[in-house]
């Protein structure tokens, strides 16, 4: 934790990570009725609850203590770290329904949400970003690798070149997996981890070419330079992968004039 690691929050890129990432990672990956609901909880044990002191201590220290750690450390990565702290807001959450007289009410609408949201996602669950920021659709901006692109979607891209009628198509992507496993024909583009069948040949993404790429390569998490694909997010893609590999077509977009 103490070397760091490539990081990326909302357009900055960092080895060293920042103090406040993890609350901003908390924010915008936790559903918003359960912000909701923890924050209604907190107070009710604030006002109402003194006399449990013990129970709250036993609650709010873990989640307090993971937070600080991972605040004071220099590895800025993903809501994954933060997992533990779940269980114990659950836990602060469910006292609620049993001795928060009418702010309880406030937890059937709050479920409703919290069911419709993830519905909403299904079955991209890793891409959820909350409403807050328009969710999974606007995550990229914000968010990339572990939070949102782990290489999930190559399935998914295959999917979509059949449907469209798409033989081979010029890929950037990051991830472990292979895309010949899923009978995807590509053209390398320079990718975090993805193999390059023809180092010989030129690079090249033709105008008649569709161009598929993981959010955390256009964002340039790990590659050198990091603006490379910078040129690329100003257009809109064709389509979104399960919210973690853009398409675009390049006959759509207009070359800049110089």
């Amino acid at each position: 934790m103490a070397a760091g690691f490539s990081s990326f929050l909302h357009g900055s890129h960092s080895v060293y990570g920042w103090w406040y990432f993890y609350p901003v990672v908390f924010l915008l990956k936790t559903p918003v009725p359960v912000l909701v609901l923890l924050l209604a909880a907190t107070l009710y044990y604030l006002r109402y609850r003194k006399e449990y002191w013990f129970d709250a201590l036993f609650l709010f220290v873990p989640v307090i203590a993971l937070f600080i750690i991972f605040m004071s450390s220099n590895f800025a990565i993903g809501v994954r770290y933060l997992l533990p702290v779940y269980p114990f807001i659950f836990v602060i959450i469910g006292g609620l329904l049993l001795y928060g007289g009418r702010v309880s009410y406030l937890f059937w609408p709050m479920a409703v949400w919290y069911i419709g949201a993830t519905l909403f996602t299904a079955p991209h669950y890793l891409a959820y970003f909350n409403e807050l920021i328009g969710g999974p659709g606007n995550g990229y901006n914000y968010l990339v690798d572990s939070n949102l692109d782990w290489g999930q979607d190559l399935k998914g891209l295959k999917k979509y070149m059949d449907s469209k009628g798409i033989k081979r198509i010029s890929l950037s992507y990051f991830g472990i997996d292979s895309p010949k496993r899923y009978g995807i024909e590509y053209d390398w583009l320079p990718s975090h981890y993805l193999y390059n069948p023809t180092p010989e040949k030129a690079l090249e993404a033709t105008r008649n070419r569709f161009v598929a790429i993981s959010v955390t390569n256009l964002q340039g998490v790990y590659l050198n330079p990091k603006d490379m694909y910078a040129w690329l997010r100003k257009y809109e893609p064709v389509a979104k992968i399960g919210f973690s590999i853009f398409v675009y077509d390049l006959e759509r977009i207009k070359p800049e004039k110089r």
